[in-house]
């Protein structure tokens, strides 16, 4: 199964796609699925999973390799996403904050006052 979710909603136009770090960390090529493989024009938006919510309230890279890659001259995963931009200029790319494994930290805490946020 590939990591790639893609909803459409008619009345708006909107593709989105919902990619996840994680599935270009498989093993076998059949279910692999890197950012250089989303054809840049298929969705309107692409939702990066995940970010996290740190105790200080920052948001920052849940995966080590979001930022920078495994060797010293790879990109992170968050650059090799935006890198589609290029292709299509029109391609929204979000970050989707939280996951399963995150749970509710760090929600609460932001959602407390607008300063916050």
């Amino acid at each position: 199964m590939l990591e790639l979710q893609i909803d459409f909603d008619s009345s708006i136009g909107l593709i989105s796609c919902y990619f996840a770090n994680w599935a270009a960390k498989r093993y076998d090529n059949i279910s692999r699925l890197t950012p250089e493989d989303i054809d840049p024009f298929l969705c309107t938006h692409i939702n990066f999973a995940f970010g996290k919510v740190l105790e200080s309230l920052v948001i920052a890279p849940y995966e080590e390799d979001d930022l920078k890659g495994w060797t010293a001259d790879s990109k992170g995963m968050y650059e090799r996403v935006l890198k589609l931009k290029e292709a299509n200029p029109d391609l929204r790319v979000l970050l989707s904050v939280g996951g399963w494994t995150h749970a509710s930290r760090g929600f609460n805490e932001v959602s407390k006052s607008a300063a916050n946020m």
